[in-house]
């Protein structure tokens, strides 16, 4: 087993996990959505918002201290041992607490509904404790092809239950029904391919220094919790259950976009980067890893601009009202993954402490900017979260890197601009065909069409511009192959 889990073996079958889900539960997601209303979408977001904030006391940090344990194969197992138990009954806690305070969220948020949504989806809780450890272990043994068919597991459950439960009408529990029979699916994958199966072990003495650990990533992921459902959870307590359902699946539908095409080839870099032992080696990557991925990130967000049109008006219906300008002024924010790979860059030269400044100071930012514009209103939030995170999160991004690293702000505008013209270029043929070619009517023809030219004007302009850094990237990769 331990033979197949080569670098190449592993890069294969965990690229393999992130292609496959993006590519295909988006198609399903979309066609689900058609059968259902934001305001199913908007229940499940409530419960999301709940039980994430629970979940990073569990999965997210002592988890990751297992997978960086050193030891031999009884002491790791021990420690195992210890998660898994922990786990299990911190999950079983918090179930209770949200199943009595199932009602005191429903009116936090107004919407009555909301309760039993909430205790029913929290039972995933004590579900993902069963599985959690057995995934870390999994990911420590490198083992991504056993972690490869629990990846695509989702996809199944949509396909078997969400999607027939949908078409007989069953709303938002056609969503519910999917998501725990999806996790319980996982946790019997996990179970199968794992080869450590747990003993129960509470000693708390001989694990105080993975608590440690485990907390400071608690810590920090609690931090990271705060950005990404923060404003969920303030949308949906200042506005309806349907506008938070139309906000988080239009955001949901930009990142998956965006991590279709970034996702896969992070692995490959991140690979090549680690293998570099010099500082001054790294950071010279680093700098020219942001070149090579501005060249995806800026013809994505022009090109979610560009088709945001068809999602409401073609593949989502009329009752999704609203969403198209939701991912064309959200697909903005994308721009933050041109530093997708800052925050384990840092940690590699002995810098872990800086990424948890940044959220810390992010959130404290956020927040109460986030609470002030809601109350003008959902299009205005929109506007006002792209902005905050424009200045906010770019500009102390772009202060470290100044301070860290020796990046200057103009370096960096210097290595996107070819891409960003040829972004632009590319806005400008396919806006120009959509309105005077097809007069701004959205049929799958068109968009189809549109998407064609549009992807060979930019790729045109870009070859013309960055021809030998693109055969830089295609070098990289290829080597990376051979590893």
């Amino acid at each position: 087993m331990m033979k197949k889990n080569t670098t190449l073996h592993a890069l294969k079958w965990s690229t393999l996990g992130h292609i496959l889900p993006q590519v295909v539960s988006p198609l399903i997601t979309i066609y689900i959505a058609r059968l259902l209303c934001p305001e199913a979408y908007g229940l499940i977001a409530i419960a999301t918002i709940v039980i994430s904030f629970l979940q990073r006391f569990l999965a997210s940090g002592f988890t990751t201290a297992l997978i960086q344990k050193q030891g031999n194969k009884k002491e790791i197992y021990r420690t195992a041992d210890f998660i898994f138990s922990f786990n299990l009954v911190m999950s079983s806690v918090f179930y209770l607490i949200i199943l009595f305070s199932s009602s005191a969220i429903a009116q936090f948020f107004h919407n009555p509904e909301s309760q039993l949504v909430v205790s029913i989806l929290s039972l995933g809780m004590i579900i993902h404790a069963f599985g959690d450890v057995q995934l870390a272990m999994l990911q420590k043994n490198m083992d991504f092809k056993s972690i490869f068919f629990r990846q695509i597991v989702p996809i199944g459950s949509q396909l078997i239950v969400t999607l027939p439960l949908a078409s007989l009408g069953y709303g938002v529990w056609a969503l519910v029904a999917g998501k725990l029979v999806s996790d319980i699916l996982a946790v019997i994958i996990l179970w199968w391919k794992s080869e450590w199966k747990p003993k129960f072990n509470f000693n708390y003495k001989e694990n105080v220094g993975i608590i440690k650990f485990g907390l400071y990533v608690i810590f920090t992921s609690i931090m990271g919790w705060a950005l990404i459902q923060g404003d969920n959870l303030i949308v949906g307590k200042f506005l309806s259950t349907k506008e938070l359902g139309l906000y988080k699946t239009g955001y949901d539908l930009d990142q998956r976009i965006f991590g279709l095409l970034i996702i896969p080839i992070l692995p490959v870099f991140y690979s090549k980067f680690c293998s570099l032992k010099r500082k001054e080696d790294i950071i010279k990557f680093y700098k020219k890893l942001k070149e090579y991925i501005s060249i995806i990130i800026f013809p994505l967000m022009a090109g979610i601009i560009l088709v945001s049109p068809y999602f409401e008006t073609l593949l989502l219906g009329e009752k999704w009202k609203g969403i198209s300008f939701i991912m064309a002024i959200m697909s903005i924010i994308g721009i933050s993954e041109l530093w997708a790979l800052m925050d384990p860059m840092l940690r590699s030269i002995g810098k872990p402490n800086i990424p948890a400044k940044i959220l810390l100071m992010n959130t404290a930012v956020y927040i109460p900017l986030w609470l002030f514009f809601i109350q003008f209103g959902l299009k205005t939030f929109l506007i006002a979260r792209v902005i905050t995170a424009l200045i906010f999160f770019v500009g102390l991004r772009t202060y470290f890197e100044n301070k860290e690293l020796k990046i200057n702000f103009f370096q960096s505008l210097k290595v996107f601009y070819k891409a960003f013209f040829a972004s632009i270029v590319m806005f400008a043929v396919g806006f120009l065909f959509q309105t005077f070619f097809f007069k701004s009517t959205y049929t799958l023809l068109s968009l189809m069409l549109l998407i064609a030219i549009s992807g060979a004007t930019y790729l045109l302009v870009i070859w013309k511009l960055s021809k030998e850094q693109i055969l830089i990237v295609k070098e990289i990769i290829i080597k990376n192959k051979r590893i």
